[in-house]
């Protein structure tokens, strides 16, 4: 019971920071209002470990949710960052799976 409450907790401490990162470059993201694809992926495969980690970490989020797509991030994964995709995907994963036993 300890356990679960503790995910609740880092859950809700999480969506918390998410929401105060949002409201911080929210005007920024306002203006955004062009995409080219080709630039986005060089600049996120430029970033290295830093666009490797955000990726894992929400691929172990979602695969701890029964039912939740994690497909979806996993082709996300192999389109972003290419070859080391798969490596992040495996990883991610495991982890998750390993985490939600728990």
């Amino acid at each position: 019971m300890r356990r679960k409450q503790l995910r609740v907790i880092a859950a809700v401490i999480a969506t918390i920071m998410l929401g105060l990162v949002i409201w911080h470059d929210w005007h920024s993201l306002k203006g955004f209002t062009w995409f080219n694809r080709a630039e986005f992926i060089t600049v996120f495969r430029g970033a290295g470990l830093w666009s490797v980690l955000p990726l894992a970490l929400v691929l172990m989020a979602v695969s701890m949710i029964p039912g939740a797509p994690n497909s979806v991030i996993a082709v996300l994964n192999g389109v972003c960052l290419g070859p080391l995709g798969f490596l992040v995907n495996v990883i991610g994963l495991s982890a998750g799976n390993c985490l939600g036993r728990y």
